[in-house]
């Protein structure tokens, strides 16, 4: 009569459990045994007294003499049994084994319960999540940030530096590839990104579509922020990936910041760049109605005839978009510009007929 092995239990953690056994008394290197074993919550209240009561969850058919049972719950009483139903490829249906009642342990603290304490800016609750399991210091929010980039974000800087001692990964990119760094200049959180820094982050580092830091300082209209970004080496002209934006470009698309642009052209940033569609900064501010910007641009020399791959200049696309203040404001540029150009030929002229003049008398003489 084959007996039946004693079912021991192994690792047992916080949603799984591991249950072994042993054929040793009946295995004499011919037989083979195919074992059921059960794994069932116990109920809390057992249908009639006295009763023990299983509520099924999962089962483990096959030859082996161990199995791990896994997506358990924590802190949960579970029941397990044992049973054979084949012997030698033969039918054996076995009675159920005694069951023992293993209990999994405590959930660990969780990547929710961190990001949460951040939130908080709970520094003991934080080192003490961290010390019980450190392996929750990346995990993303349902935003896709991490810890640190939420601190980041928030100018926590005390919040960082316990991160950090933790081993959070300075440098670790979202899925969309941003960084803390990126995170930090957006929101305008100067000391978060000085922290950074220091972590040897660099100023190069690209998103996916090709930004860097410097891009979501000026996307954020940081202008001080972006002043110590340059000044501590951000480069000023990088173009994204997708659309050939440098940072100004960027500016004259989108938020027609001044201030922020005349810090990015003060640093050196070339204002008749063009992007991969063949437009200029100049063309762009004027296209999207950034009437102070159009004026920044031109009073610090950005040329108004220059023509995109169509042949258009600045005055056309703001003609395009009837932008009329700053249509009124070009055309007055050009006929300036015209007339000063004409004042300049005429004063060429004279110079050149009193040349001729001077060079007819002394001939004379």
């Amino acid at each position: 009569m084959t007996s039946l092995p004693e079912l021991t239990v192994g690792e047992v953690n916080y949603n799984s459990i591991e249950l072994k056994w042993s054929d040793g008394e009946n295995n004499n290197g011919k037989r083979r045994l195919l074992y059921h074993v059960q794994l069932n919550k116990t109920r809390p209240r057992s249908p009639r007294p006295g009763a023990q009561s299983f509520d099924p969850l999962t089962n483990y058919q096959g030859y082996s003499l161990q199995h791990v049972f896994k997506g358990l719950d924590p802190i949960t009483q579970y029941l397990c049994r044992l049973k054979i139903m084949k012997d030698n490829n033969e039918s054996y249906d076995s009675s159920w084994s005694e069951p023992i009642s293993v209990c999994t342990a405590n959930e660990p603290p969780s990547g929710a319960e961190l990001h949460r304490a951040v939130e908080r800016q709970e520094l003991d609750k934080i080192r003490g999540i961290l010390k019980e399991n450190s392996s929750v210091v990346e995990v993303m929010d349902k935003f896709g940030l991490t810890p640190l980039m939420v601190a980041a974000q928030k100018g926590f800087t005390d919040v960082m530096e316990i991160l950090l001692g933790f081993n959070a990964d300075p440098n670790y990119a979202s899925s969309n590839g941003k960084t803390s760094l990126m995170i930090a200049c957006y929101a305008g959180q100067e000391y978060a990104a000085r922290l950074l820094r220091r972590h040897d982050v660099p100023w190069e580092t690209r998103d996916k579509n090709g930004l860097t830091a410097v891009h979501y300082t000026a996307d954020g209209g940081h202008d001080d922020l972006l002043l110590w970004v340059l000044r501590d080496g951000g480069p000023v002209d990088l173009e994204d990936s997708v659309n050939g934006w440098s940072p100004l470009m960027r500016v004259a698309c989108l938020s027609g910041n001044y201030d922020v642009a005349e810090t990015l052209i003060d640093k050196g940033a070339d204002i008749n760049r063009f992007d991969k569609t063949g437009k200029n900064v100049l063309m762009a501010a004027s296209m999207n109605g950034h009437f102070n910007l159009v004026r920044l641009l031109v009073d610090k020399g950005a040329d108004i005839y220059l023509k995109n791959r169509e042949g258009k200049t600045a005055l056309d696309f703001a003609r395009s978009m009837e932008r009329h203040r700053i249509i009124k404001y070009l055309e007055f540029q050009v006929e300036k510009e015209e007339k000063q150009r004409k004042a300049k030929l005429l004063e060429e002229k004279i110079r050149d007929s009193q040349q001729k003049l001077s060079q007819l008398q002394m001939n004379i003489k």
